[in-house]
């Protein structure tokens, strides 16, 4: 079929979309992604915007499951065969970049200030992906972390909604008389809140407490003197809104009700802490009103968590330019528009994401208009400092081991801590870069 001078062909091979022009081998690019049916489609739109404009350009995109991703990725690159261009979260970033996986950018950035005006990127995200002062990545969006909550249970009970003064007690306060046996049966049928058990949902709250993971130097310290108290202090808190307050569900039951996000939507849970991701969800909420306010400030501080996506190329990729010129269009202010008209994330450009069309998203505001969404920008000035080692994503499956055990009631948390201090010590040796 030709249109508008060049012609696309599309075929399935498996999850692997061949989206081609004219091109000959020496102008294909391999661009593997993730994401739900809707935001392939999205992307997959985006890669023949990018056909029409260079219409000597053939791109094999490849579709992989977000869980499988990571693993995907690994095996193409150690069988020799990676994509040119790919998403790479900032959890597996450490390790990759630190064997010489990716392709350095800097050149490139440097050479096209003026198109790609990266003083109009955010300055966390953005960073996020350099390496001993290198760039090796272009953040394709983020989120902070923010609290959730459920404004008619909140009106139906009497509880005044969040605020920016709300410290954990408020918090734990709110979640009391938000708790309900509705039927009178002996058995909680609301919850004030409900946890994840994931280490980058909990940090948030041990840093939150003057705890850390990290001492300056990049030692794994979460387990150690003098961070310990305060670290296990943030933990216990958690397991004790479980088995002490009773005011979130057991682990168990929270995967029995489908999940955190499943409980908030089905009006089980009056509050949930997530990023801006789950409003692919949320947004098709009807049934009663939603909005976002800041995390609960811990005894030392608010805090937030920073997640964020790149743009990255493989090193050995034989069209460096090429694939650059992707990664430059990805990241337009084009593109980032549609990021934000979705409502997935927080586009990465600050003019787009301080516009209507972040703040005003249309496919959010459509059933909730009344979210406030400059409070997942706001949550910026609260991101706590978090300079992932290369070992990172190894320590990370040791932590959601042992705090597992805490939210379960296996364990106490101080006795946690110390235990996988020792863990980590033991199977993964030191851990500063």
């Amino acid at each position: 079929m030709r249109r508008l001078g060049y012609l696309i062909l599309v075929m399935f091979i498996g999850v692997a979309l061949i989206v081609s022009s004219c091109g000959g081998p020496s102008n294909k690019l391999v661009f593997m992604y993730w994401g739900t049916p809707e935001e392939k489609a999205t992307v997959l739109s985006y890669i023949t915007n990018f056909l029409q404009q260079n219409p000597d350009v053939s791109i094999e995109a490849i579709h992989v499951d977000s869980l499988s991703f990571g693993q995907k990725l690994k095996t193409m690159i150690a069988g020799g065969t990676p994509p040119d261009v790919f998403y790479l979260d900032i959890e597996d970033f450490g390790g990759l970049v630190s064997r010489g996986e990716l392709l350095q950018l800097d050149d490139f950035l440097n050479r096209d200030r003026d198109e790609v005006k990266p003083e109009d990127f955010f300055e966390a995200p953005f960073n996020e992906f350099r390496y001993k002062g290198r760039l090796y990545g272009i953040a394709k969006d983020f989120t902070t972390l923010v609290l959730y909550y459920n404004m008619d249970m909140f009106k139906k009970f009497g509880v005044e909604f969040p605020n920016d003064n709300w410290t954990w007690n408020d918090f734990l306060n709110a979640a009391k008389k938000l708790t309900k046996d509705l039927d009178g049966d002996g058995n909680i049928d609301q919850y004030g809140f409900v946890l994840e058990t994931w280490a980058n949902w909990w940090r948030n709250w041990v840093y939150a407490n003057g705890g850390s993971f990290f001492d300056e130097k990049g030692n794994f310290v979460l387990g150690k003197e003098p961070y310990l108290d305060k670290n296990a202090e943030a933990v216990q808190f958690l397991a004790d809104l479980i088995w002490v307050h009773k005011v979130a569900p057991k682990i168990t039951a929270s995967r029995d009700f489908g999940g955190g996000e499943a409980m908030f939507v089905d009006g089980r849970a009056a509050m949930a802490a997530y990023g801006r991701w789950v409003t692919l969800r949320f947004r098709d909420i009807t049934k009663f009103k939603w909005n976002v306010a800041q995390m609960p400030k811990g005894k030392a501080k608010r805090a937030s968590t920073l997640f964020t996506v790149a743009y990255c190329a493989h090193a050995s990729t034989k069209n460096p330019e090429l694939a650059w010129k992707l990664i430059k269009f990805l990241s337009s202010p084009e593109i980032q528009r549609d990021v934000a008209n979705s409502g997935l994330a927080i586009p990465i450009r600050k003019s787009v994401a301080y516009s209507d069309a972040f703040l005003k998203a249309s496919a959010i505001v459509r059933n909730q208009p009344q979210v406030d969404s400059k409070v997942y920008l706001d949550a910026l000035n609260y991101v706590t400092d978090f300079r992932r080692p290369t070992k990172w994503v190894e320590i990370r499956d040791i932590l959601d081991e042992y705090v597992q055990k805490v939210l379960n009631n296996d364990m106490k948390a101080k006795e946690a801590l110390k235990e996988l201090q020792l863990d980590v010590e033991d199977s993964i040796g030191p851990t500063a870069d």
